[in-house]
């Protein structure tokens, strides 16, 4: 017999005490799964009636809540105010049958779902007691407007206007509260896991994710217009506005060529009166006694001896034009105004109106939501000669206009309020209307909120590029425009290259020429430029010779400022090269790239492409849709119709 090794006789001890060790594994495994079963059966049965009312409650609170949105979506909110009471006790009685399940915690995995459970009852808790608030709120405010037939604000009386405004000043606190009830709903909401919940649990979250911010920042909006609004409209005294109508097809920095003006009253929501009149109606008396010297490109491209209100808006910054303007306007009629504010529309923002009154005719010319800017310029510009108006009276017809719009929307149906909103708000967000107040408090709010068309001032990267119609006619609705931004490092220098691309599809008629403008950029205080193309001393009909770019400083940005000219049926790219500052280096170092591109308040919306390539690979972003992410470059494409931010976090 072969007599086994003493080597074999240790191996066979190891690999049987290895077998052993898994045997025991195996049996405490087994063990376990056997006490997670017997832990969920005797879950089952003993915590059977709490699941139960847990799932009854939450489901009955869940059906209040969608019968009180029908209510405020029909405008009925104490129906809605009821429905919500009854929702958040339904979320009580929930979330105290959840409490008898915390014992399931033990069990493997679920204490993450309950856990989870808990969390989404008290959003719904705290989302209730703040929606229970805005509607008890709502249905204070419009109170006045539950009456028999077709309510518009024409029909209510300014008693009842003046009543609703007073509620409205007065309803601060109440919304403070609703606040503050749905900023604790939403730290409860971020405590909630987003990986590992089941699927009907993960379901019945995410559109609560997704909508709970826009109620937030709705209401963070509602505060500053309440503060502002019934001021603003006349409550609880009488306000007074410089009234001034920017034409965006001749585009000038805050808007367009201020043709029109006006004096506009507001008392308790209601315009008592408008009166408009031609620029140069005013202008033209102060010849012989303005003496203010007007800015260089206006006195070399426009041969400009004297500034005069018509140019007032050559700064960017509506703040500071509005202050300019203000100051003209008492120049030139030789008397000191009190005015609370500066107001400013272009026509774009009447053609929004226009989507919601319909046509209007005026003077037997029949205006609509497509033709208004277009029959307005023939109008002003043609038409009244043909009809033997003045060159003084020729704008009348914008006044004439402008107070049937306003006597229309009064007008509206109830039904309608809400589009109504919709558009103020749409043409706020895009620069079309845009207000200047005397009150430094208001104006810092109207400022937070973004209605002041103001140039901004960030930490990171930003870009303003403004365009300024040089006896261009009305060329600027037959100009398509396209930015292109990029940005590199080389060494440890960070660079940006900025074109902007102008193609003029316009003809030489009445209201269209060759594109002349004096393009002025804005970028970080300490850019410096390397490089410059495209720029003209003047146009084709003076020499058309290469111009340089002036650098200068304004409103804590670094300026770039030069003249080019377009012709018709052609197009002219500028490009600007230059080093960005020290402070966007830093943080470019550190690895995060941030960029504000401001919109020119005015125009309609120029296509943006960003082309950002870092030095490490891109960890995330934020911006609106969708870019394309290649290693360490990303690229983005989109349009200028409002302000757009941009960040990207890399490895450095």
């Amino acid at each position: 017999m072969e007599k086994k090794s003493e080597h074999n006789g240790i191996g066979l001890n190891f690999l049987n005490k290895k077998k052993t060790r898994r045997r025991r594994k195996a049996k405490i495994i087994w063990a376990s799964v056997g006490v997670v079963l017997a832990l969920l059966v005797i879950g089952i049965f003993a915590f059977r009636k709490p699941a139960f009312a847990l799932y009854s409650h939450a489901i009955s609170g869940k059906s209040y809540f969608l019968s009180a949105q029908a209510a405020i979506t029909d405008q009925k909110f104490l129906e809605a105010k009821d429905d919500l009471e009854k929702a958040t006790a339904e979320f009580e009685e929930a979330k105290s049958a959840s409490k008898k399940l915390r014992l399931l915690k033990i069990i493997p995995g679920i204490a993450r779902q309950i856990g989870a459970v808990d969390n989404l009852l008290q959003v719904g808790i705290q989302a209730g007691k703040a929606a229970t608030t805005l509607a008890n709120v709502a249905d204070r405010v419009t109170k006045p407007l539950q009456q028999d037939g077709e309510v518009t604000l024409a029909n209510i009386s300014a008693k009842e206007k003046r009543g609703i405004l007073e509620l409205v000043s007065q309803s601060e606190p109440d919304i403070q509260g609703a606040k503050a009830d749905l900023d604790l709903a939403m730290l409860y909401l971020e405590d909630i896991p987003k990986h590992g919940l089941v699927p009907p649990l993960g379901s019945a979250i995410e559109p609560i994710r997704e909508q709970l911010p826009k109620i937030q920042q709705s209401i963070e909006q509602a505060l500053p217009a309440i503060r502002v609004v019934p001021s603003f409209v006349g409550y609880p005294a009488e306000r007074t506005y410089l009234f001034l109508l920017q034409n965006n097809n001749e585009l000038r920095p805050t808007g367009g060529f201020i043709g029109t003006y006006g004096i506009l009253k507001l008392k308790d929501g209601e315009v008592t009166s408008l009166n408009t009149d031609n620029i140069y109606n005013l202008d033209v008396k102060a010849e012989s006694f303005t003496t203010l010297e007007p800015p260089k490109p206006l006195t070399k491209y426009l041969q400009s001896e004297q500034w005069y209100m018509r140019d007032g808006n050559w700064s960017p910054d509506f703040p500071t034009a509005a202050q300019q303007v203000l100051t003209m306007y008492d120049l030139e009629t030789r008397s000191k105004h009190s005015f609370d504010g500066v107001m400013a529309i272009t026509p774009t923002f009447i053609q929004e109106l226009m989507s919601l009154t319909g046509s209007i005719t005026v003077d037997g010319v029949t205006f609509t939501q497509e033709n208004i800017i277009d029959q307005l310029q023939y109008q002003v510009e043609v038409a009244f000669i043909q009809k033997g108006i003045s060159d003084a009276e020729r704008k009348d017809i914008i006044g004439d206009l402008s107070q049937t719009l306003f006597d229309r929307l009064l007008t509206l149906p109830r039904t309608k309020w809400g589009d109504l909103s919709k558009s103020l708000q749409k043409s706020v967000l895009e620069k079309h209307f845009i207000l200047y107040l005397n009150d430094s408090e208001a104006q810092d709010l109207v400022l937070d909120q973004g209605w002041g068309g103001n140039v901004l001032t960030n930490e990171g990267d930003s870009v303003l590029v403004i365009d300024a119609n040089m006896a261009s006619l009305k060329t600027d609705q037959a100009v398509e425009r396209s930015i292109d931004y990029q940005v590199s490092q080389d060494g440890d220098q960070l660079f940006a290259t900025l074109r902007i691309t102008y193609k003029n599809t316009g003809t030489f008629d009445w209201k269209t020429t060759r594109y002349r403008t004096y393009t002025r950029v804005y970028v970080p205080s300490g850019s410096e430029l390397l490089s410059s193309s495209g720029y003209l001393e003047n146009d084709k009909l003076h020499g058309g010779k290469d111009g340089t770019v002036e650098t200068s400083d304004d409103l804590g940005k670094t300026v770039f400022g030069g003249f080019t000219s377009i012709e018709p049926k052609e197009e002219r790219t500028l490009e600007l090269r230059y080093r960005l500052p020290a402070a966007v280096r830093d943080a470019y170092h550190d690895g995060r790239y941030s960029l504000l591109f401001q919109k020119q308040a005015g125009t309609i919306g120029h296509g943006l492409h960003l082309d950002v390539k870092t030095p490490g690979r891109i960890q995330s972003y934020s911006l609106d849709g969708t870019p394309r992410v290649e290693g360490n470059a990303i690229q983005y494409q989109t349009d200028l119709r409002q302000d757009r931010t941009f960040t990207v976090v890399f490895r450095p």
